[in-house]
């Protein structure tokens, strides 16, 4: 996972293990941990069948309609916006 991280030219932070376990039976799980030396803040994904990747590639074929470049899921989903607009909303009730 690292290699792939470093080749895509995502910058590494060292010292942070990144783990990556396939199970069987497991449709999809993912798991965030932060851990310190007194305790540990998890944030996890199930998905329940293959419905939902099944739905991010459409949406990501949809997208590349008529498009050329290198592209990532989070302009698929133009996660960059939804960031600012999230920002944005968080500024504006901090100073109303």
């Amino acid at each position: 996972m690292e290699d792939g991280l470093e080749a895509s030219g995502v910058p590494l932070i060292r010292g942070i293990p990144i783990h990556a376990t396939r199970a069987g039976g497991i449709v999809g799980r993912h798991e965030l941990m932060i851990v310190g030396d007194n305790d540990k803040i998890c944030i996890s994904h199930e998905s329940f069948n293959r419905k939902a990747f099944a739905a991010g590639a459409l949406r990501g074929i949809r997208f590349l309609r008529g498009k050329s470049g290198f592209f990532e899921m989070r302009d698929v989903l133009e996660l960059d916006k939804v960031l600012l607009s999230c920002f944005e909303r968080r500024r504006t009730a901090a100073v109303n």
